[in-house]
């Protein structure tokens, strides 16, 4: 006679089909859920992506911006450079003028208008010029005294009618061979 066995190879069987059909049908969902992960994925890839082409423009921008001020740098260098040359000759040319120009100084009298001279050495200081001679002698005896220097001569006027328009361009003649300051007035 036959006996059921003892235990059952179904009672194994049933669970086990379960499971299977539990696990195939995961599988066939797999795609579905895989699908949403990816449109996810891609949606925050976007993001990433619209924020890393705004944030790539901005570091572009900087890049430029400071490959402009590297520039600028050197300029400024240079600018610094060409300030303390300019520094430089400005000193050298008011020792040179210090030490290359004599200037004298020629007084107008208020009262008539004649002009007088300032010589140290004669016993008296104010020397009147009367005439051209007088002022071509003046002017060659100074530049030798000068000794190769450049000779300015300095009119001083007061106020007053003197000297006429007139007085002022007969001067200037006499004077029309070395810079005066008759002829900075004209």
């Amino acid at each position: 006679m036959i006996h059921m066995p003892h235990r059952s190879v179904t009672r194994f069987f049933i669970p086990l089909i379960d499971v299977l059909l539990l696990l195939f049908g995961i599988f066939l969902l797999m795609p579905i859920a895989a699908e949403e992960d990816l449109e996810k994925r891609r949606d925050e890839a976007a993001e990433r992506g619209e924020w890393a082409v705004a944030l790539q423009q901005a570091l572009q921008e900087r890049l430029k911006e400071l490959y402009r001020l590297e520039e600028l740098e050197l300029d400024l260098k240079h600018v610094a450079e060409l300030k303390q040359e300019i520094q430089v000759l400005r000193n050298l040319l008011n020792q040179s003028l210090q030490q290359g120009l004599t200037v004298k100084v020629i007084e107008t009298d208020p009262e008539n208008g004649e002009i007088y001279y300032y010589d140290a050495r004669a016993d008296k200081p104010l020397v009147r010029l009367p005439d051209a001679k007088a002022a071509r002698e003046l002017i060659t005896q100074q530049k030798k005294e000068a000794a190769g220097r450049s000779l300015y001569y300095e009119f001083l006027r007061r106020r007053g009618p003197y000297p006429t328009v007139g007085q002022a361009r007969q001067y200037r003649e006499w004077f029309k061979d070395v810079p005066n300051s008759l002829e900075v007035q004209r």
